[in-house]
């Protein structure tokens, strides 16, 4: 397996993993950014060379979290090291390419639909409120 966390700008396919124990996050970047985006110290940004989508779904599982959690350090252990994230064990997924491709393009597919749609909502949010705006005048709000 080949990924590595990196302290530089997100980048598309990076895989975003929370390091705060109690509420484990994970998330994918499927496009550029539109500005440059810096993770903080709260998150470790994981860039994986190949099925970087299957990789953000693996990092969901239980399998994933509870090893997350033990590598958590100080007095409250609540907060997982950056160079901590190195050592989890994550499943061989490169020994089933098709199944690992196949989890990518769906994760791909799924984000830019949401993507799509919520570009849609904005877009119809002016429209949507003027219609709710006049519907309720009578009741004292806008006109």
């Amino acid at each position: 397996m080949t990924w590595r966390t990196r302290p530089r700008p997100n980048q598309p396919y990076d895989v975003l993993v929370s390091t705060f124990t109690q509420q484990i996050k994970v998330s994918f970047i499927e496009q550029t950014p539109e500005r440059e985006t810096l993770p903080s110290d709260q998150l470790a940004t994981l860039a994986f060379h190949k099925y970087q989508g299957a990789y953000a779904l693996m990092m969901e599982t239980p399998f994933v979290r509870s090893q997350l959690s033990r590598l958590a350090t100080g007095s409250v252990q609540q907060f997982v090291p950056t160079t901590m994230i190195r050592k989890l064990v994550l499943p061989p997924i490169e020994q089933h390419p098709e199944q690992a491709q196949r989890w990518h393009r769906l994760l791909v597919k799924s984000t830019t639909k949401a993507a799509r749609a919520r570009q849609q909502m904005a877009e119809l949010t002016p429209a949507l409120q003027q219609i709710f705006d006049q519907a309720h005048a009578w009741q004292g709000g806008k006109s």
